[in-house]
C-alpha cells in the first residue's frame, strides 16, 4: 500500500494535466514537462506519509512511498534501486541497511540511466535530497545499529 500510495500520484497527476512535449527528445515521454509534475505530486505523498497530520506528524520512514513515486517516474532505476534493496538486506539481515543503501543506489541509477533526459538534473538533485531524507528517518535505526540492538530481518528462529 505504501508504494502504491507514492505511484499512484506521481503517475496518474501528470495525464491529469497533460504533456507539453519537448521537440528534439527521443525519449518522448520522459521529456514532457508533466514528469516533474508527477515528482512533485509524489514528494507531497512521501512528506504526508512520514508526517501524518491524522497522526500527530508521527508517521513512516518513506522507503517503499519514495520507491512507488521512483517507480513511476524512472522505473528502470527504481527497479535497479529496488534489487539492490533486496540483496543488501538478504545479506546485512537489516532492512533499515537495506534502505539507505538503496536510496543512494538509486541516485546512482538515474545517473546511469536517465542521463540523456531534459529533466536529468532535478531528478538527479531530488534523488539525492530524498536519500538524505531516507537517512535522515533511520537515524533511530543507526543509533540501534551502532548499541547492537537493531533487530534483524530474515533469520530462522530458534526453536525452544
Amino acid at each position: 500500500m505504501d508504494v502504491a500510495k507514492g505511484f499512484v500520484p506521481a503517475y496518474f497527476f501528470p495525464l491529469l494535466v497533460g504533456t507539453v512535449p519537448s521537440g528534439d527528445c527521443p525519449f518522448y515521454d520522459f521529456c514532457a514537462l508533466p514528469k516533474v509534475a508527477g515528482l512533485l505530486m509524489g514528494c507531497a505523498s512521501i512528506l504526508g506519509h512520514n508526517w501524518p497530520v491524522f497522526l500527530k506528524f508521527k508517521g513512516g520512514k518513506g522507503v517503499a512511498t519514495s520507491g512507488g513515486v521512483f517507480l513511476a517516474i524512472v522505473p528502470w532505476a527504481a527497479l535497479a534501486a529496488g534489487a539492490v534493496w533486496y540483496i543488501t538486506t538478504r545479506l546485512t539481515h537489516y532492512i533499515a541497511i537495506g534502505s539507505m543503501t538503496a536510496a543512494f543506489s538509486l541516485v546512482l541509477f538515474i545517473g546511469l540511466l536517465y542521463r540523456g533526459i531534459p529533466e536529468y538534473t532535478f531528478l538527479f538533485i531530488f534523488s539525492f535530497v530524498l536519500a538524505c531524507l531516507v537517512v535522515y528517518m533511520h537515524r533511530s535505526n543507526l543509533d540501534r545499529l551502532r548499541k547492537g540492538t537493531e533487530n534483524r530481518a530474515f533469520q530462522k528462529k530458534k526453536m525452544p
